[in-house]
């Protein structure tokens, strides 16, 4: 995301630096004139600027690029003087306003707001303007329905006639009422590219007739994924077959460098499906010129494709095109709010004169103990992410709760143990965590039972148990308010003592060996 920042020169600084740190592209303007030369010369997603600007003012400068359509659409956060009242015309809509001093939770904060209100404005933006012109496209078609009926009271065609005409007309209905229910149906599933593959292809089924459905994308710079839907037994060398028919699309793609997954290969050839329809071709949005669509079917070469078929699957192509784009606005968002998230997670630990670093150590010996366990790739990623957000619900305890030397009150323990439901409910909307969330809200069960809920023993998911071995550990040997820190060895016999009541015996087991074999070390 580019941020173009126009501010007191330290502040800019300051306020680029954080976001620089969090994934963002920022530019910095001092001035009015200095800030609106950035915002005509960058193509920005989001301006931050001074109420208060030598030059131009920020109010005005606000009428500026709310007055230019090439710039208007752009967010803007206003900072406000803590001891200054500034006036914000309402016609300018201004996404965003603070007052200094500010703090860096509170300027994140407000950008993840306009992150997600943009992600629902632009998502609902292009569904319904797809929506509109397909409507558009149906009142023409009716139209020349109308049209094509006058025409046969005219001059009273024959039966024969018409009932060719009447063939063609429900053709045309048929075909319109399918790419319609493509928009309406996949519109609201375009946040995921494998459950969006899924439903593509069994709508497809209901117009074409295939064995093999694939679709996927490729970037020029970094390769792509290619998923492949079927039922049917491939014969060995359909791979081979299905690659020299896209290098006669795009010989840039390259087969190493894509990645498939959808798909059992057998070595038989009892099945000859090769058939091909194949597209390829530029998705929508940011570097789409760099970014390919790539989908096709194929069924057995004894039964070639009419030029009524080829010019169906072109039509349903260029409507799925448009979806799978959509996709990836959800996926470059989510991922601009995980960077979010990570933030906020620095800053929560930074509440906590002794839990810096807590969340990125718990990772590192959850990632061990999976990989000592043998769990695949995919599952290994999702513990370790869970544990870097697993205490993420912290954000609502006070600091003084937080770094309380003293024994805890039952109200501020109560305040403590509702930390897990408070993760829960602050990424439960977004579904970029949903796999995230069980693991993150049952971290604190025993495994004999008796922990913040009610699971005990296996009915705990694993993540869970894997955490809670993790996160004791690094508990033991760190600085708390109330205590020091003991020695590793003494955490290490603290876990065995522990196996079986508070402890999963197979998880201390896989810590233990991760320990002493491949000595963890967290720097």
């Amino acid at each position: 995301m580019r941020v173009i920042v126009i501010e007191k020169q330290e502040s800019a600084e300051k306020l680029s630096e954080l976001l620089t740190k969090r994934g963002c592209e920022c530019d910095i303007g001092t001035d009015g004139v200095s800030g609106l030369k950035k915002i005509y010369s960058t193509h920005a997603d989001l301006i931050i600027l001074n109420a208060f600007l030598p030059e131009i003012d920020g109010h005005q400068l606000c009428y500026l690029i709310r007055g230019d359509e090439k710039y208007a659409s752009i967010p803007i956060i206003i900072i406000e003087p803590a001891d200054k009242t500034c006036y914000v015309d309402e016609s300018l809509h201004i996404e965003g306003r603070i007052k200094e001093p500010y703090s860096q939770e509170e300027i994140l904060k407000l950008i993840g707001g306009i992150i997600k209100k943009r992600e629902k404005d632009v998502g609902g933006e292009v569904v319904s303007k797809e929506i509109d012109r397909l409507k558009e496209k149906i009142s023409n078609q009716e139209k020349k329905i109308q049209e094509m009926v006058d025409s046969i009271e005219r001059f009273k065609m024959s039966k024969e006639a018409v009932a060719r005409v009447n063939s063609l007309l429900n053709k045309q209905i048929q075909e319109l009422t399918f790419s319609y229910k493509i928009q309406k149906e996949l519109s609201g599933a375009f946040t995921d590219w494998e459950e969006t593959t899924n439903i593509f292809f069994a709508m497809m089924k209901e117009a074409l007739n295939f064995e093999v459905g694939f679709s996927g994308f490729y970037e020029k710079q970094r390769g792509g994924r290619l998923y492949i839907k079927t039922d049917a037994i491939l014969g060995e060398g359909y791979l081979d077959d299905l690659w020299l028919k896209i290098k006669e699309k795009a010989n840039y793609i390259e087969r190493e460098k894509t990645g498939i997954s959808g798909i059992n290969l057998y070595n038989d050839d009892q099945k000859e499906l090769h058939c091909f329809l194949i597209s390829v071709s530029q998705l929508y949005g940011k570097n789409a010129d760099e970014r390919v669509f790539l989908c096709g079917i194929s069924r057995n070469e004894s039964m070639p494709y009419s030029e009524e078929e080829i010019e169906r699957f072109e039509g349903i192509v260029r409507h799925a095109k448009m979806g799978f784009s959509h996709s990836f606005l959800f996926e470059e968002l989510e991922k601009a709010y995980l960077n979010i998230i990570t933030s906020v997670i620095e800053a929560i630990e930074g509440k906590q004169r002794y839990q810096a670093g807590h969340s990125g150590r718990v990772a590192v010996y959850a990632k061990a103990i999976c990989e000592t366990l043998g769990l695949e790739k995919r599952q290994v990623d999702l513990i370790h992410d869970a544990a870097l957000l697993h205490d993420i619900g912290k954000a609502i305890i006070p600091e003084t709760v937080l770094n309380k030397t003293e024994k805890l009150t039952v109200e501020e323990f109560a305040l403590i143990k509702s930390h897990p439901k408070a993760a829960k409910d602050l990424l439960s909307s977004f579904s970029a965590f949903q796999e995230m969330l069980p693991i993150i809200y049952y971290h604190h069960e025993k495994f004999g039972g008796g922990g913040y809920g009610k699971l005990f023993g296996t009915a705990i998911p694993l993540g869970d148990r894997i955490l809670a071995v993790c996160d004791a550990f690094d508990a033991m040997v760190t600085d708390r308010p109330y205590r020091k820190a003991i020695t590793t060895e003494m955490a290490l016999n603290e876990l065995k003592e522990g196996t079986g009541t508070q402890f999963d015996p197979t998880i201390v087991k896989a810590f233990l060996k991760s320990w002493l074999e491949q000595r963890v070390v967290v720097t």
